[in-house]
């Protein structure tokens, strides 16, 4: 994702863009709450790419973060700590 963000940036540049990241938005997949191993992973792997996007994409350790999910999801319904 990163590095897909990094080509982006560097076409608009060419265009003659600034380009400056203001916040993140992830939309989360219910697949994390497949089984319960992945649901009780969900907490850990969510907090590694907050930090990984906000020092890859913005350099700002305070970048907003806006998350959500899809509460109806079966898979959701069964494991709510992905919530």
């Amino acid at each position: 994702m990163v590095l897909e963000y990094r080509k982006a940036v560097s076409l608009l540049k060419l265009d003659g863009y600034n380009v400056k990241v203001r916040g993140f938005i992830w939309i989360q997949g219910e697949s994390d709450a497949e089984n319960d191993e992945m649901a009780n992973a969900y907490y850990g792997n969510l907090r590694a790419i907050v930090r990984d996007v906000r020092a890859g994409l913005s350099h700002n350790v305070a970048l907003p973060v806006l998350l959500g999910v899809d509460e109806q999801h079966e898979w959701v319904q069964q494991r709510p700590i992905i919530v």
